[in-house]
C-alpha cells in the first residue's frame, strides 16, 4: 500500500523514452496513473508519449512505485526569422502551443525564441492527492529545468479556482484567459508561466504588461461569463499595477455608498475603484466572497441585473443595488484614508 507514503519518502527523475521502453512495468505505472487523472487521455497518447521527439517523462517513485508523474513538451527555440513569421501568422509549427501563444497572441517574438517546458499533464495517485507531491513533483521541474538551459516554465488547463490556486501556489503566473470555452474541459485555458533565465524572466514581465491592459477590457466582453471565482483567483495573482483612483472618484463612490447616488452616474467611477481594489497587488481591503463575486460579475463583467441577482440569490435590482453599496462602503473603509485624501 502507499497510502503512508510522505513528501520526504519519495524522489522524483527523468525518464527517457528509451528507459520506459525497456521498464514495461514503469511504462503501465506511468500510464495508469494518467489515465486515472485525466478523463482525456486515450491510446493515443501512449504513442505521443514514447514518440514524440519533443516529449520527456518526469516520475515520482516512492522505491519501485510510482506515485506522480509529469509529461513534458520541451518547446521554442526559433531562430528569429522563424520567431517573426510566427508572430505574423505566416508559421504556425505543431507541438510547440507556448511559444506559439506568447508570439501570436501577445506579439513577442521572443516567446518562440524561448526555449519552454510545457508542463502537459500532471497526476498524482489517487490516494495520496492533497499532500503536496504535486507541488513537491512541480518543483523539482522547475528547478531541474533551470540546470537543462531553458527559459521557462508553463502549462495550460481549463480554468477552475483550485487549478488556477495550485500553480499559483507553484510559482507561476497567469499570463492570458483564452476567449472561448474548452470544447473537452468547459472552462476558459488559462496560460500560465515562471520564467527562469534573464531572457524568460524579461519575457515573463512582457506578457504580465500585456495581459495587464487587456485584461480588464476582456472581462466586459468576451470574457463575461467567466465564473466570479476564476477572475478573483487570477486577479489575487497578478501584478495588474492600476492607477490609484482620484479624489472625483473616491467621492463618487462615496455618494454611492452612502448617499444613494444612482449607480449609472457614478459608474466610470465605481470601475475605476473596483479594479484598483481587487487587481493591486496587495490587496487593500478584504471582501466576503459574495461582495467580491458581485463587483466582479456587475461592474467589471457587466453582468445583467437580473444575472446578478441570481448569483447573488437577492431579489432584483433593489437588493443587488443593496449588495453593491455595501461593497463600495467597504472598500472605502478599508482603504487607507491617508491614501485617499493625499490624492
Amino acid at each position: 500500500s502507499v497510502g503512508g507514503v510522505r513528501v520526504e519518502d519519495v524522489k522524483s527523475k527523468y525518464l527517457s523514452q528509451d528507459a520506459l521502453a525497456t521498464q514495461p512495468d514503469v511504462l503501465e505505472q506511468v500510464f495508469g496513473l494518467m489515465v486515472q487523472a485525466h478523463y482525456r487521455t486515450r491510446p493515443y497518447d501512449l504513442r505521443y508519449l514514447m514518440d514524440a521527439p519533443n516529449v520527456s517523462v518526469v516520475a515520482m517513485f516512492a522505491d519501485d512505485t510510482v506515485v506522480a508523474v509529469a509529461l513534458l513538451a520541451i518547446e521554442g527555440g526559433f531562430d528569429q526569422d522563424t520567431a517573426s513569421a510566427i508572430v505574423d501568422g505566416r508559421r504556425r509549427p505543431r507541438g510547440h502551443l507556448l511559444p506559439e501563444s506568447l508570439g501570436v497572441h501577445f506579439g513577442l517574438e521572443a516567446g518562440p525564441m524561448a526555449r519552454c517546458a510545457r508542463i502537459v499533464r500532471i497526476a498524482v495517485h489517487p490516494a495520496l492527492r492533497c499532500r503536496g507531491l504535486g507541488s513537491s513533483l512541480v518543483s523539482f521541474i522547475l528547478e531541474s529545468s533551470r540546470g537543462r538551459s531553458l527559459d521557462s516554465v508553463g502549462t495550460t488547463f481549463g480554468a477552475t479556482p483550485a487549478l488556477t490556486r495550485f500553480w499559483g501556489h507553484a510559482g507561476l503566473q497567469p499570463l492570458r484567459l483564452g476567449v472561448r470555452r474548452g470544447t473537452a474541459s468547459g472552462g476558459h485555458a488559462l496560460l500560465m508561466l515562471k520564467g527562469l533565465s534573464a531572457s524568460g524572466i524579461d519575457l515573463a514581465q512582457s506578457a504580465s504588461e500585456v495581459f495587464a491592459r487587456n485584461f480588464r477590457c476582456q472581462l466586459a466582453d468576451t470574457l463575461t461569463l467567466v465564473p466570479t471565482e476564476v477572475v478573483l483567483e487570477i486577479l489575487g495573482q497578478c501584478a495588474m499595477a492600476p492607477a490609484m483612483p482620484d479624489t472625483r472618484q473616491w467621492r463618487d463612490a462615496a455618494a454611492f455608498a452612502f448617499l444613494g447616488r444612482n449607480y449609472e452616474d457614478v459608474v466610470g467611477s465605481l470601475e475605476t475603484i473596483v479594479w484598483w481594489a481587487l487587481a493591486s497587488e496587495r490587496r487593500p481591503v478584504k471582501l466576503s466572497v459574495t461582495g467580491g463575486a458581485l463587483l466582479v460579475a456587475r461592474v467589471l463583467q457587466k453582468r445583467s441585473w437580473a444575472a446578478c441577482a441570481e448569483l447573488c440569490k437577492v431579489p432584483g435590482r433593489a437588493g443587488v443595488l443593496a449588495l453593491l453599496r455595501d461593497g463600495m462602503a467597504k472598500i472605502l473603509e478599508g482603504t487607507d484614508s491617508t491614501a485617499v485624501q493625499a490624492e
